[in-house]
């Protein structure tokens, strides 16, 4: 449900895949007025991360998009692992 539409009780939008375009999803659907609960699922345990980047600098760690904050600040729930 966005803008204007009612939203179910319990009703969950559920993202699979934490990277930029998860995130981006994520972010998207709050900012776009979705105002039920959405969960971003990861197998990785950093939260998102552009692993294009990562993959330049070999042995580099993960430097997360956002920080803990912004999920936060969002009611964005993020699952690790």
């Amino acid at each position: 449900a966005t803008g204007d539409e009612p939203v179910e009780a319990g009703e969950r939008i559920v993202i699979l895949g934490a990277g930029p375009a998860g995130l981006a999803a994520a972010q998207t659907l709050r900012e776009s007025g979705y105002n039920a609960d959405i969960t971003l699922v990861s197998e990785e345990p950093h939260l998102p991360y552009d692993r294009v980047k990562l993959s330049k600098v070999l042995g580099a760690e993960p430097k997360a998009l956002r920080d803990e904050d912004f999920y936060e600040s969002l009611g964005i729930e993020v699952l690790l692992e």
